[in-house]
């Protein structure tokens, strides 16, 4: 697998500059939406902590991508806000990996037909290719170990980002856009490595239906991510029994059916696990994704 890595590293290098691809998609993106869209940071009367961990295509060592946010809403005087922090981590293979942070800011605004909210995030994202881990194949025609090209230890490079949404919301749905990475950051790893992050449209939707006569409600829900070359389409169909017990499918376009299940453990603490099963031929080569979901909703008292 190294092997097949290192040939996909030599593909990128071979220009002098890669395409970083920072937006991973997530299947638990209905619970973490400040993760894609600022301004739907401080939705919740309640702080949010939240913590999601995927392992992408397992068995082909896919990479694997950590997130992790706390946000909370807060009013200035009449007017509501909501802020927060954002931190991410992605993998791909044993030499590269990307990572993010941001400060979160939303501004909402109440009006007779529903919420509105702008917000946006300031921070920076780093990309890190550890060079000590690239094994050259013995059969290569064209690189060898003295390649001024291929780094022989960790380079990294920092650059700032941002983020824009907005959002609104009415009685039992919600909807949003946003785009990634507004600034298109450049990122010089090394003198010879640069990556240019693209940006990444978001356009996101969701209604709760209650079913009469019963505790049920049903959540479908939508996320459609694109860089205007490519895109990926999610749609989610959750049953919810009493905001304590959810399960539900999930169909990414011509990329694979997820199948998702949860609790409330206790309070305001929830888990939910998810599995992604490639829906082409992938499927033959990997035993599908895996995603763990950990999240904490309290109240915070402040005494005057």
């Amino acid at each position: 697998m190294k092997k097949v890595l290192f040939a996909l590293l030599l593909l990128l290098f071979w220009s002098g500059r890669v395409f970083a691809q920072y937006d991973s998609p997530i299947s638990h993106y209905m619970f973490f939406t400040a993760s894609y869209n600022p301004a739907m940071v401080g939705e919740s009367e309640m702080v949010q902590l939240i913590g999601m961990h995927r392992i992408n295509m397992a068995s082909l060592d896919g990479g694997q991508v950590t997130n992790f946010g706390i946000n909370s809403p807060f009013k200035i005087r009449n007017t509501s806000h909501g802020a927060g922090i954002r931190l991410a981590n992605r993998t791909m293979g044993s030499v590269r990996s990307y990572q993010s942070a941001y400060v979160q800011y939303a501004f909402k605004q109440p009006t007779k037909i529903g919420n509105f909210s702008l917000g946006v995030d300031l921070g920076f994202v780093n990309n890190t290719i550890d060079g000590t881990k690239v094994e050259i194949p013995s059969e290569s025609e064209y690189h060898d170990t003295n390649d001024p090209v291929i780094p022989t230890k960790e380079v990294s490079g920092m650059a700032f980002d941002m983020n824009v949404g907005i959002y609104y919301s009415f009685n039992k749905g919600y909807a949003g856009v946003s785009y990634s990475h507004l600034t298109s950051p450049l990122v010089e790893v090394d003198d010879k490595i640069t990556d240019t992050v693209s940006g990444t449209m978001y356009v996101t939707g969701g209604y709760d239906v209650s079913i009469p006569d019963t505790k049920l409600t049903f959540k479908p829900r939508t996320l459609v991510m694109t860089d205007f070359a490519s895109y990926d389409i999610a749609l989610t169909a959750n049953l919810d029994y009493n905001d304590r017990v959810w399960g539900g499918l999930t169909y990414r376009w011509a990329n694979s059916v997820t199948f998702m299940i949860g609790t409330n453990i206790w309070g305001g603490v929830s888990a939910g696990f998810a599995y992604d099963m490639p829906a082409t031929k992938r499927i033959l080569g990997t035993v599908g994704s895996f995603e763990l979901l950990l999240e904490f909703d309290f109240e915070l008292l402040l005494n005057k």
